[in-house]
């Protein structure tokens, strides 16, 4: 049977996965000082003064260069965040943090065998009254949304940024933005050492080149672009998986921490 690694990215040192140690390994992003156990992705990688633009990506692209080539080929990898992980089944209720242990997904569910990659449920680009009166503006494809977050007047910079992926990519890439009303998001996604291999292959020396055009066009360096490839790593890897492999959506949960719960978020 394929062996499961899960691995957690945080910027924060939280405790309340250590009762799931050594089911997950919790890899540490930016500067702070994480526990013992944890994986510090601030040595030896090119990536970690980016951690503002690039975020959960920092702790990847570590993974990609100095963790994952030890693996077994045939394991099994899981990419998740310190507040959303993979539940064992869809829930309807919320539940307390005391309950994680009991709803987080650490086994390989049979359910998985015929697929390549797992990705999160569905995320609609639907918002709370509140939300819609403050924003003015109901969102009618993933391009909307994306250019909206970043203040974007038009499509110039994206076209550009399209631009530089293979020329088979980017024609549907950008189909796929302009077509799309949701997302499975949040860059989570559970797949072997073979097709971890090739997505990251294709998307850090894309970024890379994408850096030389979003400075000067936004005019704010990549500390003041929080979250930038991370928020175009979202939507790329939804088409990427997508494209080349049979994907699976699997129910994703969000621990809230203000109000101490953990709910499903998004649809299978």
């Amino acid at each position: 049977m394929s062996k499961f690694y899960i691995y957690c990215t945080s910027h924060r040192n939280v405790n309340y996965l250590d009762d799931l140690h050594p089911i997950v390994t919790m890899v540490g992003l930016g500067s702070e000082q994480f526990p013992e156990g944890w994986i510090k992705t601030n040595v030896n990688n090119e990536l970690s003064s980016k951690f503002y633009s690039y975020a959960d990506l920092v702790g990847q692209y570590y993974l990609w260069k100095n963790v994952i080539p030890a693996l077994d080929e045939d394991s099994l990898i899981s990419i998740s965040q310190y507040r959303r992980f993979w539940l064992k089944s869809e829930i309807s209720n919320d539940y307390p943090l005391d309950k994680l242990k009991d709803l987080f997904l650490s086994n390989i569910p049979l359910e998985w065998r015929d697929f390549d990659v797992i990705i999160p449920s569905k995320f609609y680009f639907k918002y709370k009254l509140r939300e819609l009166l403050k924003r003015l503006k109901i969102f009618h494809s993933v391009k909307e949304q994306f250019n909206n977050e970043f203040n974007l007047k038009s499509d110039d910079m994206l076209n550009e940024i399209i631009s530089f992926l293979p020329k088979e990519e980017s024609s549907d890439f950008y189909n796929f933005l302009n077509k799309r009303k949701y997302l499975s998001a949040h860059g989570m996604f559970v797949s072997n050492k073979n097709i971890i291999n090739k997505y990251y292959s294709v998307i850090f020396p894309w970024f890379e080149k994408c850096e030389k055009i979003m400075v000067p066009t936004t005019k704010k360096t990549l500390d003041e672009t929080p979250r930038f490839f991370q928020y175009l790593n979202e939507r790329f890897l939804d088409y990427w998986m997508n494209k080349y492999y049979k994907c699976k959506v699997w129910p994703i949960a969000m621990y809230n921490d203000k109000k101490n719960i953990i709910s499903q978020i998004g649809k299978v």
